[in-house]
């Protein structure tokens, strides 16, 4: 995401299209009946879902996979008419496309109009709101059935736009509602990331003090991530809630504990998932994806008849230097849990 540059128009035109029902709503159900004739039965594909706490390289994972060119993914091209993908590619596939930029995190991924992005969150946020975007939380849910055939719908628009058999999807809040998606899909791959959980918590903290500046000054940006439900950081910023009740000690969100605390919260209600290390689920460390690639994706690929994993660019892993960091305050008691936890992690997989 990199809106800095997006003119009165289209900012006006996201407003418009995502900052209500009614609108996205029509053109979804005027996009299906346009295409009913063309969808099929995808429950048994080999659709990738890749979740996880924010800043644990799902994207980089992601947009690897995408490169292989079995999957049909949502772009920033779609934007802002994410739920009828078909119907404004009459006009997005016109839109010239400008040199890539570097996203507002600034970490060095450069986006452009092709891109995929985690734009999902949109039919989940249209259809399903009042069940898991609380005043101060988001909470884990069950997806009704008639929800789930929706998304069915939804993946088959996407499918058919990008002539694909397959669908990826990168969504972070799919962790409230992953069991949901296990049923519906028992033969597409599961991948929860997660990273050493003191350096994913300094880095969600300079992410929450970066969005939470940049939002104050172009509010844009902070109406653009509360259309798609991105809460992860900054001035809206949201922790998950599970059916276990999240009784957080730390509740200043410019404390490094505050985001360890909400680490090992996440990822210690994502183990007790009874699927989770199964062959179609994995959690996927990314200090391992850094280092051994191959071995990972050689792996999951005799797990499972992913073959198009066989096309990744491993080389594109590449190992940064670590950034030296001095960590003050930290809370002895949650970095020997984090610790625990992560080693757990590490031993799924």
């Amino acid at each position: 995401m990199n809106n800095n540059n997006y003119s009165y128009l289209v900012q006006a035109l996201h407003h418009l299209v995502l900052g209500n029902k009614f609108i996205p709503e029509l053109l979804h159900d005027i996009e299906k009946l346009i295409y009913k004739k063309k969808f099929l039965d995808v429950t048994n594909n080999n659709h990738i879902f890749i979740n996880g706490l924010a800043r644990s390289g799902s994207t980089i994972l992601m947009r690897s996979i995408f490169d292989t060119k079995e999957f049909s993914s949502l772009t920033y091209r779609d934007m802002p008419f994410i739920i009828s993908p078909n119907i404004w590619s009459l006009i997005s596939k016109k839109l010239k496309k400008k040199n890539a930029s570097q996203r507002l995190h600034g970490d060095n991924i450069f986006i452009d109009l092709d891109s995929p992005e985690q734009l999902e969150e949109a039919f989940w946020k249209l259809k399903d709101d009042k069940l898991y975007i609380g005043k101060n939380e988001l909470k884990s849910y069950q997806v009704k059935k008639d929800i789930i055939e929706e998304y069915k719908k939804f993946i088959n628009l996407v499918l058919i736009k990008y002539k694909k058999d397959n669908y990826l999807t990168k969504n972070n809040n799919n962790i409230l509602r992953l069991d949901s998606l296990r049923k519906a899909f028992p033969f597409s791959l599961i991948l929860i990331t997660f990273r050493d959980p003191i350096d994913q918590s300094l880095s969600l903290l300079r992410q929450h003090t970066l969005f939470s500046e940049i939002q104050k000054k172009n509010t844009f940006t902070k109406s653009y991530m509360k259309f798609l439900a991105h809460h992860e950081f900054g001035l809206l910023q949201k922790p998950f809630v599970f059916n276990e009740i999240n009784s957080k000690k730390y509740l200043n969100k410019n404390d490094i504990n505050y985001w360890l605390e909400q680490w090992i919260y996440v990822y210690e209600n994502l183990l007790k998932m009874n699927f989770v290390n199964s062959d179609y689920s994995h959690f996927i460390c990314y200090e391992e994806l850094l280092k051994n690639p191959k071995s990972i994706f050689d792996k999951i690929k005799k797990l499972t008849n992913f073959t198009a994993l066989e096309k990744i660019d491993t080389k594109k892993f590449i190992i940064q230097k670590k950034k030296k960091n001095k960590i003050l305050n930290l809370n002895e008691n949650l970095v020997n849990e984090a610790k625990k936890i992560y080693q757990k992690l590490r031993n799924n997989f």
